[in-house]
C-alpha cells in the first residue's frame, strides 16, 4: 500500500490517492471469503464447501470487491493513512468516501479518497490561570444534619387520612382529580397526588405549574381549586386558536394527608438502616458524611461547567468541521428517540405535540452541541502542548473498572477509546489544578 499524492483542504480535509497492491487486496478478499463463505451456494455444492475461485466464477470475479473495499476501509486504510500523514482521520459512516476505483490488469487497485481529520486548533488565550467563581463547599452544621434526617425520618413514615375539618397545611399529600382547559377545549380529568411544600415548583402532567402551594394552602376537603398558567411555548397546538390564552388546571381536593411522623431513637436507626447503625449517633455522622460528599460533589461539577465554558470559548466555532457537528448531532437525537421510546412516545410524536420538526429541532441543539465539540477540541489541543502520555498500566485499569461496571469482555473495549477519553481527562486535570477562583463571600 503506498501513497501516491495527497492534497489537504480546508479545515483538514485531504484529498488522497492511495495504491494497494494485489496481494494486499487479494488477501484481504480471502478474509472476506472466510468471513461469507456460507452466503454462498453453487450448483453441485454444500454452502460454506465451495472454493473461492469457483464462486467468484459463478457469482462474478468482482462479487468481493465491495466489500473487500469496506473492510479495508474501516481498518487498515486508516491506520495507513493516519501513520504515512501523520493526522487523525474522523472516524464514522461515510467519512471516507471513495471518489474513483480502478483495478488495473495487475491486479492493483487504486483509489481517489475524500476524508475528514481532525482540526489543530489554536487556543485563543492561556489556559492556566482560567478564573471561575465557585462557592467553596460549606461547613456541615448541626442543623444542616438535623433537616436532611428529618426528611429521611419522614420517607420512612406513614401518610395518615386526614379527619378533621381543616385547611391543607405545608407538607400535606392531597389527591384527587385535575381537568386542564385551553379555552373551550378540556382533557377528561386525571388522578394525582402531589405533597405541598413551600417554595418547590410543583408538574402536573408533564407541565409546571407556578403558584400552586398558595392556591392550594387553607382549602378543605371538596374544594376546587383553579390555576391559570400561560401555555408553554410551542404548544399552542394543543387548542388550536387559543395559542394566546391560559391553560387552566382545576383541582378537586378529594383527600388530604399528612405525615405521622416515627419517633427518632436507637431502634429506628437500627430498623431503618438494616443494621448497619445502631445509634442516632452514629446515623447523624453517617449523614453529615454524605452532606460534606455532596457539597465537595456541587463546588466540582460548579467548577467543571465554569471551566468547560471557558475552554469551549478559547476555540473558534469555524474551527470544528461540519462532519464533527452531524455525528455529534446524530447521537443527540438518537438519545432523545430512546428516551422518548423509554416514555412510551416517539420523536414524530413529540414533532406533532409540539408543532416542531427535526429541522427546529437540530436548530435548538446546535449551539449545545457545538460547545461541546469545541471543548473537546480545546482538551485535545492541550494535550498536545502538554504531550500528555497515557501507560500502558493505566489503560489496563480503566478498562478493567469498565468491564467491571458495565459487565462486559474486556477484550471487546477499545483501547483507542479508552486512551483518548484518559488523556482528555488528565488534560482537565492540568487545567482545573492551574485554575483560580475568585469567589468572594
Amino acid at each position: 500500500m503506498k501513497i501516491i499524492n495527497s492534497k489537504k483542504e480546508n479545515k483538514g480535509r485531504y484529498e488522497v490517492c492511495l495504491k494497494i497492491s494485489a496481494l494486499e487486496f487479494n488477501k484481504a478478499i480471502d478474509t472476506v471469503f472466510r468471513k461469507n463463505s456460507r452466503r454462498f451456494s453453487v450448483p453441485g455444492f454444500c454452502k460454506g464447501k465451495v472454493q473461492r475461485r469457483l464462486v467468484e466464477k459463478y457469482y462474478g470475479e468482482d462479487i468481493f470487491h465491495e466489500d473487500t473495499l469496506n473492510l479495508l476501509l474501516s481498518f487498515e486504510i486508516i491506520d495507513f493513512l493516519e501513520s504515512e500523514l501523520d493526522i487523525e482521520i474522523i472516524k464514522g459512516d461515510d467519512v471516507m468516501q471513495v471518489q474513483n476505483q480502478n483495478i488495473e490488469e495487475n491486479g492493483d487497485v487504486e483509489l481517489k479518497l475524500n476524508f475528514d481529520t481532525m482540526p489543530e486548533v489554536n487556543l485563543s488565550g492561556n489556559y492556566k490561570g482560567l478564573e471561575y467563581n465557585v462557592k467553596p463547599p460549606s461547613n456541615i452544621t448541626g442543623e444542616d444534619v438535623r433537616k436532611r434526617v428529618n426528611k429521611f425520618v419522614e420517607s420512612k413514615s406513614k401518610l395518615v387520612d386526614v379527619t378533621e375539618a381543616r385547611g391543607v397545611r405545608d407538607n400535606d399529600v392531597i389527591s384527587g382529580t385535575c381537568v386542564v382547559r385551553v379555552g373551550n377545549k378540556e382533557d377528561s380529568p386525571k388522578n394525582f397526588k402531589l405533597k405541598v411544600e413551600p417554595g418547590k415548583p410543583v408538574n402536573i402532567f408533564g407541565f409546571e405549574v407556578p403558584g400552586f402551594h398558595g392556591k392550594v394552602v387553607g382549602k378543605k376537603l371538596g374544594d376546587e381549586v383553579e390555576i391559570s398558567v400561560p401555555i408553554p411555548e410551542g404548544l399552542g397546538n394543543i387548542a388550536p386558536g387559543f395559542s394566546d390564552q391560559d391553560m387552566k388546571f382545576v383541582i378537586n381536593i378529594n383527600k388530604i394527608q399528612t405525615v405521622n411522623l416515627e419517633n427518632y431513637n436507637n431502634d429506628f436507626v437500627g430498623k431503618a438502616s438494616n443494621g448497619k447503625f445502631s445509634t442516632t449517633e452514629e446515623f447523624d455522622n453517617n449523614f453529615k458524611i454524605i452532606l460534606e460528599r455532596e457539597e465537595r460533589r456541587r463546588f466540582s461539577d460548579e467548577k467543571f461547567e465554569q471551566i468547560k465554558s471557558n475552554l469551549s470559548n478559547m476555540v473558534k466555532e469555524g474551527d470544528v468541521p461540519e462532519v464533527l457537528i452531524e455525528q455529534a448531532m446524530r447521537g443527540r437525537l438518537s438519545e432523545l428517540e430512546e428516551i422518548f421510546k423509554m416514555q412510551g412516545g416517539t420523536l414524530e410524536a413529540f414533532y406533532k405535540q409540539t408543532g416542531s420538526d427535526e429541522q427546529k429541532l437540530r436548530s435548538q441543539l446546535r449551539p449545545e452541541v457545538l460547545s461541546e465539540l469545541r471543548y473537546t477540541l480545546a482538551l485535545r489541543a492541550i494535550k498536545k502542548i502538554e504531550s500528555i502520555v497515557v501507560t500502558n498500566e493505566e489503560l489496563e485499569k480503566e478498562k478493567n473498572a469498565i468491564a467491571e461496571e458495565d459487565g462486559i469482555d474486556k477484550e471487546k473495549i477499545s483501547d483507542e477509546y479508552v486512551e483518548n477519553m484518559l488523556a482528555l481527562q488528565k488534560a482537565y486535570e492540568i487545567v482545573s489544578l492551574n485554575a483560580v477562583n475568585v469567589y468572594k463571600a
